[in-house]
């Protein structure tokens, strides 16, 4: 028994989680949390008198930014990375803003209509297989578009983090490079991601299969990861920390 303890906490640790690396190297951060609710806060009448306008220009807009995020992450990977390919599929597909429209004639606030679209595209893909994780990546988009519409500041990941999420969408994926993180601990298996394979192919280390993660990480966890071994030290020790810079 001392053993299988020894095994799970080596001596000096914190904690140790095991999960698989994407065989990127290790970094120390701090972990950011991605949260997947969609912001329900809505325009007030003075500031919006055409919700549908407003929700249009929203959709262009985060079109827009992710279009060039894309092209960015193309010209860094040196690489086409299918997975990059889905995502920009996803905010290029027409169907997400016509739906959206739909529920806003049917009077639905436009908040609700994009948390409707992204229930309604997780259950069509559900059964689908590899293809059901592209409802991850639809509910990424509907939020920065909910973020915009409602005009709140999306939560930036700032450099030298390393964020952690149950499913990590290709475009949070996107965003979190950009923005400078150096990692991404991920809940569930990388074959549920479309992230996962997008920050490997940018040179970000990635550990997956993580399914303790949330027990014992949150907002602001010091946590070094080794992406080659799988292996996560959550608040790991000063001497653990020296180690790992050398």
């Amino acid at each position: 028994m001392t053993t299988v303890l020894e095994g799970q906490h080596p001596q000096g640790a914190n904690l140790l989680l095991h999960g698989a690396g994407n065989k990127r190297g290790r970094i120390l951060g701090i972990a950011h949390v991605l949260s997947r609710a969609l912001p329900r806060r809505q325009r007030t009448a003075e500031i919006s008198a055409d919700p549908s306008s407003d929700l249009l220009n929203a959709f262009t807009a985060e079109r827009q930014d992710l279009r060039a995020l894309a092209e960015r992450a193309r010209s860094a990977s040196g690489d086409r990375v299918r997975e990059l390919e889905e995502a920009a599929t996803v905010v290029e597909d027409a169907r997400l803003q016509e739906r959206a429209i739909e529920h806003l004639t049917a009077r639905l606030p436009p908040s609700l209509a994009l948390e409707r679209i992204a229930a309604e595209f997780a259950r069509a893909l559900a059964s689908h297989g590899p293809a059901a994780r592209r409802a991850v990546d639809v509910e990424a988009f509907l939020g920065a578009v909910a973020h915009r519409y409602a005009g709140l500041e999306p939560i930036r990941v700032r450099r030298g983090e390393i964020v952690a999420a149950v499913h990590l969408s290709g475009i949070s994926a996107l965003r979190a490079w950009a923005s400078g993180a150096v990692g991404a601990l991920v809940a569930g298996s990388s074959e549920e991601s479309t992230g996962v394979p997008v920050l490997t192919a940018l040179g970000v280390p990635v550990a997956s299969g993580l399914r303790q993660l949330f027990d014992t990480v949150g907002n602001g966890t010091r946590v070094a990861l080794d992406a080659d071994s799988g292996e996560v030290y959550v608040n790991p020790t000063a001497a653990q920390a020296a180690a790992w810079r050398r």
